[in-house]
């Protein structure tokens, strides 16, 4: 967890390291395979907010630990070579529409020159603005975020305690909800079969998935 404070105001971002590369994805958060993140970043607003912190959320990110070769096909200067490197190792995540905070995250985006981090996953326009390409929401977008994710907590807990063993895995481009599981040979489930099938999940533009989300936790 990383904090930033300016004026009476603080801001919080969190890192989450991994060995292997990931991305938050609303749509994967919307079905509820992806909530840990905010989970965390719900808990830790939570805790300040009850002491009476004027508090917001900055980012929510992937950090893979690795050690990334930069290969090229001729010399390179060494500031080239770390460039290279650090474009392999920049994290991946969510972020809030805020160019001041997110400039606080890379200092390098001051210069005129710089519209691409090589830290965050943020491009900026020409004008200073965030360029569509960069995985953002805003302070209202993320505080939706956090209503939905206590609403989809909530849904999986009375689910269990309701004793919901319905065998229901999902599949999300090339990935399904039984990779890594390790009770296939009591659920059986065999997608051969004619009755056994996955719930198939598409993707949604952030905009489209952040309206679904207020309208459920809204009903």
């Amino acid at each position: 967890m990383d904090e930033f404070d300016e004026n009476d105001d603080k801001y919080i971002r969190i890192v989450d390291y991994k060995s292997s590369d990931k991305n938050i994805s609303l749509t994967e958060v919307y079905y509820g395979l992806q909530l840990q993140l905010l989970v965390y970043l719900d808990a830790i607003l939570e805790s300040f907010i009850k002491k009476g912190t004027s508090i917001h959320p900055a980012a929510i990110l992937y950090c893979k630990i690795d050690n990334p070769i930069a290969k090229f096909n001729e010399n390179k200067e060494e500031e080239q070579i770390d460039e290279e490197i650090l474009k392999q190792s920049k994290m991946k995540g969510l972020l809030a529409k805020d160019v001041h905070i997110i400039k606080k995250m890379d200092k390098s985006l001051y210069e005129d020159d710089v519209k691409s981090s090589l830290i965050v996953p943020v491009t900026l326009n020409k004008d200073g603005s965030l360029a569509k390409s960069t995985n953002g929401v805003t302070y209202q977008e993320f505080e939706v975020l956090r209503k939905y994710v206590k609403y989809e907590i909530k849904e999986l807990c009375q689910g269990m305690l309701g004793g919901d063993i319905s065998i229901n895995p999902n599949k999300h481009k090339d990935k399904t909800s039984c990779d890594f599981c390790l009770y296939n040979a009591i659920c059986q489930f065999d997608a051969t079969l004619k009755d056994n099938n996955y719930k198939i999940i598409k993707d949604k533009k952030n905009e489209e998935i952040i309206k679904m989300m207020a309208e459920e936790v809204e009903e």
